[in-house]
């Protein structure tokens, strides 16, 4: 949002100094002439949410928030081409100013949309794993995939990234268990390509961390408890000091890093009370360290949820981020919002190999099945097909999205609920077109 701090009325004119949105929060003065009439486009639809107005253009990733009645009046009357004169004649002039400058600062008037083709890839080294989670869908370590020596990955990622990669993520199972792990690291970053890695943590020293560091633009902590007894109750292993201690030393090493939590359906609301303390302690400590709240439970090896329980678990999570970070919804809108960029899919589409080479269109492998090894066919191909298979499933081309206001914003529900998602029969037409 806009924040403005000082502004004058003259005549004929506003002058207004703020902070205008992705200006390096640098101060900058604007004048406007208050004859001005705003041409707002067709493409908006007016949202109520909780005590405020979201006025949206549907056809990007664009909103203005309006905090009461009088602001979502004035916004009407400037839309209804009356001029700036006119709104400051006839409402507070601290809600005028709040609502041009949202107009001025996002430049309403001529909205624009982002595309962003990502080409990031995920990559499960392995499927072993040196922890036990309850609520685990990849059963990491219990189900065994054979899995393709480090050498053979090398090449795999020069490939990819000859073929347009941007980014890939190292996952597991537990990475930091696959033998060669670090020296794919290394090789991906030296390629160009974005390196994100998910781990529990528990194994990085010290000295692998000083060593891996450089090498890492993202690496996000696994930590599902606030304690060392809650992350036991999850986790089956007493690694709560040392994940901890890992986000720690990325952290002062100046790598990104995060923290994943996804605690279980069963006493949460205890786990929330105690999360709440924690992470309000944390983040006085390390307010850069963004904290990421799972928002769903997927079936795993001990969790099998009801739609009603995730309902629930969705309301309560939602409630705690809130808490932890003020007014995250209004001003983001949607969890994980960036970049401005239009979101046609949740992700599914997006390329997933297992420890063994096989291809998915989704990180929860073992709920899908693979005709495709990454070994077998050209990964240029490969591509084509993903883009087929993501474009097919967009809020473009579903039903209950095509006329949702904010279906560029929102993307769409997860697709592994969509009826026949998990059929790959129904994906076969890729392979011929």
């Amino acid at each position: 949002m806009v924040t403005p701090f000082w502004y004058t009325l003259l005549c004929g004119e506003i002058k207004m100094l703020d902070i205008i949105e992705n200006s390096n929060d640098e101060a900058i003065e604007v004048e406007i002439d208050t004859t001005k009439v705003y041409y707002l486009p067709k493409e908006i639809k007016v949202v109520k949410y909780k005590e405020c107005f979201l006025v949206i253009y549907t056809e990007g990733v664009m909103w203005i928030v309006l905090q009461d009645e009088e602001e979502l009046a004035i916004f009407k009357d400037l839309n209804d081409k009356k001029n700036i004169e006119y709104v400051f004649e006839n409402y507070s002039k601290e809600s005028v100013m709040n609502v041009i400058m949202q107009i001025e600062a996002k430049k309403f008037e001529q909205p624009y949309a982002i595309e962003i083709d990502e080409k990031n890839v995920y990559i499960y080294l392995t499927n072993n794993c040196n922890q036990r989670c309850k609520h685990c869908y990849m059963y990491a370590g219990d189900i065994k995939i054979e899995e393709l020596q480090y050498e053979k990955w090398l090449d795999i990622l020069t490939a990819l990234k000859q073929a347009g990669c941007k980014g890939v993520t190292f996952t597991g199972g537990e990475i930091t268990v696959y033998n060669g792990f670090d020296k794919l690291i290394k090789h991906a970053h030296k390629l160009g390509l974005l390196v994100t890695v998910l781990s529990n943590g528990i194994l990085w020293t010290q000295e692998l961390i000083d060593e891996l560091h450089e090498y890492i633009d993202e690496i996000q902590i696994s930590i599902d408890g606030y304690n060392t007894e809650s992350y036991y109750e999850v986790r089956r292993c007493d690694g709560f000091k040392e994940a901890i201690t890992c986000i720690e030393n990325f952290y002062k090493a100046g790598t990104k890093v995060s923290m994943a939590t996804t605690p279980l359906y069963d006493k949460l609301d205890k786990f929330i009370s105690g999360f709440e303390s924690f992470a309000h302690s944390f983040l006085d400590k390390y307010p850069e360290i963004f904290i990421k709240l799972n928002h769903e439970l997927i079936m795993g090896r001990e969790v099998k949820t009801t739609e009603e329980e995730n309902r629930e678990y969705r309301e309560k999570l939602k409630n705690l981020v809130e808490k932890l970070y003020p007014e995250y919804y209004t001003d983001t809108f949607v969890l994980n919002y960036e970049n401005k960029a239009i979101r046609r899919n949740c992700g599914f589409g997006g390329i997933s190999i297992a420890a063994n080479g096989d291809v998915y269109w989704c990180n929860r492998i073992h709920e899908l099945k693979s005709t495709i090894n990454i070994l077998d066919m050209d990964i240029h191909e490969i591509m084509h097909i993903a883009n087929k298979v993501k474009n097919s499933t967009s809020v473009d081309n579903t039903k209950g999205c095509k006329n949702c206001e904010i279906r560029y914003i929102c993307g769409g529900d997860c697709r592994m609920k969509y009826e026949g998602i998990k059929n790959i029969a129904n994906h076969e037409v890729f392979l011929l077109t």
